[in-house]
């Protein structure tokens, strides 16, 4: 018995274009054994119910076409109440999703403006650096062109009766010409 029920699944499933393996006695024996139990409840179940309505007075056992459709509504309606868990519990967890990526890009936007100023003191800071560092070169610079110039025209000016020009700098120091001197003995 067990194996004509195996034999007609295996057919079935051939039907439906699944190929199923051959089943080993043990599995057999086992899918027998569950055949067995689940007709043994249906049957069991359907006494329950004869003599529940016998107890309340219905002779007539109910239709099985209506026991089905209510099944049906039954399933239905749990098969709903298990969609609409799931689109709470997924719209929730979009929710959540949403609030965390914001939390996060607005957490990355502070940390970008912090880096950025942080960024901009140092450049301004390297710049006055920089800054500092030229003005210091160009008055050494200045001051070295002046004391060779004063050291030349100190040399030169021993013999020239025409006193030497003096030229302002762009700092108001003032600067000697050494080429301005007069070449006269």
């Amino acid at each position: 018995r067990g194996t004509h029920e195996a034999a007609s699944m295996a057919q079935d499933s051939e039907e439906n274009g699944q190929k199923q393996p051959k089943l080993s006695h043990k599995q057999r024996k086992a899918l027998w054994k569950r055949e067995k139990r689940r007709k043994k409840r249906q049957e069991e179940a359907r006494t329950r119910q004869e003599e529940f309505h016998t107890e309340q007075g219905v002779n007539e056992p109910p239709e099985e076409g209506e026991s089905e459709g209510e099944k049906n509504r039954e399933e239905e309606a749990e098969r709903e109440r298990q969609h609409q868990l799931w689109l709470d519990r997924e719209a929730r967890a979009q929710e959540e999703f949403r609030a965390r990526r914001d939390r996060e890009e607005a957490r990355r936007k502070e940390q970008e403006e912090q880096e950025r100023l942080i960024r901009e003191e140092w450049e301004e800071q390297q710049r006055k650096e920089k800054d500092a560092k030229d003005r210091r070169e160009r008055v050494k610079k200045e001051q070295e062109v002046t004391a060779q110039c004063s050291r030349v025209i100190s040399e030169a000016w021993i013999g020239c009766k025409v006193p030497p020009r003096t030229v302002h700098s762009e700092l108001g120091k003032p600067l000697l010409w050494a080429h301005m001197i007069c070449a006269h003995p």
